[in-house]
């Protein structure tokens, strides 16, 4: 509901304003039968285009994101579409409602390379489908008659193309769309484009990456990156530095295109994309599904959470990478500063024996050295490699005996706990689950590990942000949105520090949870990412 509010009046009276009356004429009655696809967009956008944007205007599909929101958001959505529109259609007696929406269809943004040689600036061309003529050239004849400034029009190729006095819009009308842009060469690029020179929609692999739907039921807005070597040169020529590492290329071309797009969800919001490799460039990380089995383990009032499997197979991986990398190679130089300060290899010592499932975790803490912040930590890791992981654990154990923290063992539950404490309480404690799986908590009791009366894999928010998405895949990134801005709104009441801007707490409020998780082909051609996020219902 928002974005597509925030956006149509903006670009459709610009269009229309740069139009005017030559609109009008252009018009025959009747409703247009324009296929505004991405597909069907590409045929309009020269073939060095990298990347379109696409953005629905089903009013069936926005209506059935107004099922959610606090009262808070939606009178924040309300007042900036109000303050947008005042801003836009100032002085022009234009009503979006009655004015726009009848026959403004699908739009989208492509993206060519800046010709310019000037920093921040972005080369784009915008075609908006016109779903009903008749509409259109009402608007337009409206528009015509309002004082909205000054246009002209030239010809190009048998093609009128209206331009605003400053010469900062361009547009024409072809085929039932409206081709819109800052640049007049773009727009007679698009005109050449559509009398024979070489399309995006003809260029070699871009149907492909074009035809891709994401599997979004109910689309919004989706992104379809061609070339993204391209994008990241293009992203980095818009910064004043203009210094883009030689390195960062080199990787960038590992990825032969994307394709991303988020549309309304029974719950929510789902977003999903598809990653593309250069097989044979592609040096990245060979993940494996993981079997899940490990969420079990947390209990049910987990706040957030990250599982995996192989962080040993991760490790390695990226060691090799720094080889070839810099940057990398310097972050994990200093990755092993501190564990080297006390005696410990990060590979041997640490990562070697984590070569099974694991999950890393925040839980509510209203008690304990980390009560005063409100949660503490824990991670679960499975190993087959116990020997190594108990004489990691003792050195550990040893140091923290010679820095005045009481060292002790325990039974909990059947299970031999080490506890490290001090007077204000327990600030670590690990031990095994079973002959294969170690536990550590950070802030908290080892109860929290040991003694589980119901575990996050029943819990019901868990289950409503996850079960949906893909299982056979690399582990989950969980996110419990309602206790997590309790503590972040208690926390705020608690000190002195700046609360959250008003509007960042209140889309905030909105989400109950995060859920995330992705797959990968066997053979690295692709990655997939899916993201959930479940909103709040509607109050009226």
């Amino acid at each position: 509901m928002a974005l597509k509010k925030l956006l149509l009046p903006a670009l459709g009276l610009a269009a229309i304003a740069g139009g005017g009356a030559f609109a009008y004429n252009q018009f025959f009655k009747g409703v247009s039968t324009a296929d505004s696809s991405p597909l069907a967009i590409a045929k309009f956008v020269p073939e060095n285009a990298y990347a379109i944007a696409h953005l629905s205007t089903d009013p069936q599909t926005w209506a059935k994101l107004e099922r959610f929101g606090t009262p808070e958001a939606q009178t924040l959505v309300k007042q900036r579409i109000q303050e947008l529109q005042q801003t836009v259609l100032k002085d022009t007696q234009i009503d979006y409602d009655k004015d726009l929406k009848p026959w403004v269809g699908d739009m989208a943004i492509a993206f060519l390379p800046n010709t310019s040689n000037l920093p921040n600036q972005t080369n784009s061309l915008m075609v908006v489908g016109i779903k009903n003529k008749v509409n259109a050239a009402a608007f337009a004849s409206k528009l015509a008659s309002a004082t909205v400034g000054k246009t002209k029009q030239t010809d190009y190729n048998g093609v009128s193309i209206s331009s605003t006095a400053n010469d900062r819009l361009h547009t024409a009308i072809v085929k039932d769309h409206l081709i819109l842009s800052a640049d007049q060469t773009t727009v007679q690029q698009a005109i050449d484009t559509l009398k024979g020179k070489p399309s995006l929609a003809n260029k070699s692999g871009a149907s492909e990456v074009l035809s891709h739907k994401t599997d979004l039921k109910d689309p919004i807005a989706r992104l379809y990156v061609i070339d993204y070597a391209t994008a990241v040169q293009q992203m980095a020529s818009r910064s004043s530095s203009n210094a883009l590492p030689a390195t960062t290329l080199e990787q960038a071309k590992q990825v032969k295109s994307f394709v991303g797009g988020i549309g309304a969800d029974p719950v929510g919001l789902r977003a999903k994309a598809i990653i593309d490799f250069n097989p044979q460039l592609y040096k990245g990380f060979d993940f494996k599904p993981t079997p899940g089995k490990i969420i079990a383990r947390f209990p049910s009032d987990t706040m957030a959470l990250i599982s995996g499997s192989g962080i040993s197979q991760i490790w390695s991986q990226a060691l090799a990478q720094a080889n070839e990398t810099p940057e990398l190679q310097k972050s994990l130089e200093q990755l092993r500063e501190l564990p080297s300060a006390i005696g410990l290899d990060l590979t041997k010592d640490v990562f070697s024996w984590m070569n099974g499932e694991f999950a890393i975790a925040l839980l509510p803490a209203d008690q304990g050295v980390l009560a005063p912040v409100g949660f503490s930590g824990m991670v679960i890791v499975e190993t087959s490699d116990r020997s190594t992981a108990e004489a990691t654990l003792n050195k550990l154990d040893n140091l923290a005996r010679g820095n005045v923290v009481r060292v002790g063992q325990r039974d909990t539950d059947g299970k031999s706990v080490t506890e490290w404490s001090v007077p204000q309480g327990a600030i670590l404690s690990h031990g095994w689950l079973d002959q294969k799986t170690v536990f550590l908590t950070l802030g908290s009791s080892a109860d929290s590990a040991t003694k589980r009366s119901t575990t996050l894999d029943t819990n019901e928010l868990f289950k409503t942000t996850t079960g949906s998405l893909p299982k056979d895949n690399t582990g989950y990134f969980f996110v419990d949105m309602e206790k997590a801005m309790a503590i972040a709104n208690r926390n705020s009441l608690a000190s002195s520090k700046q609360p959250l801007p008003t509007e960042t707490k209140a889309i905030l409020e909105s989400i109950r949870g995060i859920g995330v998780t992705s797959t990968q082909s066997n053979n690295k051609a692709s990655s997939n990412l899916e993201m959930l996020w479940t909103l709040k219902s509607a109050t009226k």
